[in-house]
């Protein structure tokens, strides 16, 4: 009976651990090089880091540092770069383990699209302040915060929203709240239905593991320590009840997330839609592929969903 007793504690701890051990790896801040460095996952950031010259001097001269205070008490950053009376404004979210300077070649683009630029460092990422990874769920929130702020401040005819990977799942999140009717529409480029359901496929890539028991018990440590679940607040949740339009990109190479996602968040999206494939792409890298359609696709859904001056 002592020795069956001490089997259970044994394996439970291994259990525990184990499921600590996953919330860590993904969830606490820090250095996320063996994740990013996984076969599969290599060279998720790679074009991000190659900016231009030109695209690095343009904002050094002309971008402003702004803050906000998000819900739970962190400083979160942001930098905007605006021109004269234009109103249109986009806001750009990064990726797992980037910063906004990951999506400065975008913000390039938007801008000479006519945009003025809100880039945001997503908490626990860049300048902005949190010892978890809010995987979106959280960062959505701050979203709405940084989008209400801007709709305050700035009085813009139109706000459109852009996010790439975990910043396309915090873009998806947050159209399920209630947002300034400024919000004019949504573009996310390979983001994920769910985290469960990316933590899961993530660890069947670099583990071999089936999701059952480490990493329900990974995010019984997340909703305990970071304050949130895996399940509560999904792409999906939110993309069947929102009326934004939204742009779904996804390269068909995808082996960060899976390009069946895609199709999920596409399917399930109760507004306006419309998809952009990029045949080949591997992930994060459907502008890289192919720039002119992207931009040109891009470029006529901004143009279709953007409100006019009254």
């Amino acid at each position: 009976m002592y020795i069956l007793l001490l089997v259970i504690t044994i394996l439970f701890l291994i259990l525990l651990l184990g499921g600590y051990y996953f919330f860590a790896l993904a969830i606490k801040k820090g250095n996320k090089s063996f994740i990013l460095n996984q076969p599969h996952n290599k060279g998720v950031h790679k074009k991000n880091e190659e900016q231009t010259k030109i695209e690095k001097e343009w904002f050094l001269a002309n971008k402003k540092d702004v803050y906000l205070k998000s819900s739970d008490g962190l400083n979160l950053y942001g930098a905007k770069v605006s021109k004269g009376k234009r109103k249109k404004w986009m806001i750009l979210a990064h990726g797992f383990s980037a910063t906004h300077i990951s999506v400065l070649h975008q913000a390039y683009k938007f801008y000479e699209l006519g945009f003025n630029i809100l880039l945001i460092d997503l908490r626990a990422h860049g300048n902005s302040e949190g010892k978890y990874i809010g995987m979106g769920v959280l960062d959505s929130n701050d979203l709405v915060s940084w989008i209400k702020k801007l709709d305050k401040i700035e009085k813009p005819t139109t706000i459109g929203l852009y996010g790439i990977s975990m910043g396309a799942a915090t873009v998806m999140m947050s159209l399920g709240e209630k947002l300034p009717d400024s919000v004019s529409f949504a573009i996310e480029d390979c983001g994920y239905s769910s985290v469960f359901e990316v933590f899961k496929y993530q660890m069947k890539m670099m583990f071999n593991l089936p999701s059952f028991p480490f990493l329900n018990i990974a995010e019984s440590w997340c909703k305990t320590i970071a304050k949130y679940d895996f399940h509560t607040k999904t792409s999906l949740t939110a993309l069947a009840k929102t009326k934004i339009p939204v742009l779904f990109i996804h390269g068909t190479k995808d082996t960060f997330v899976p390009y069946q996602m895609l199709e999920e968040n596409y399917d399930v999206c109760a507004a306006k839609k419309e998809k952009l494939i990029i045949h080949g792409a591997k992930h994060g890298a459907s502008e890289t592929k192919e720039p002119e359609l992207y931009w040109k696709i891009i470029d006529k859904f901004t143009k279709k969903y953007e409100k006019k001056k009254n």
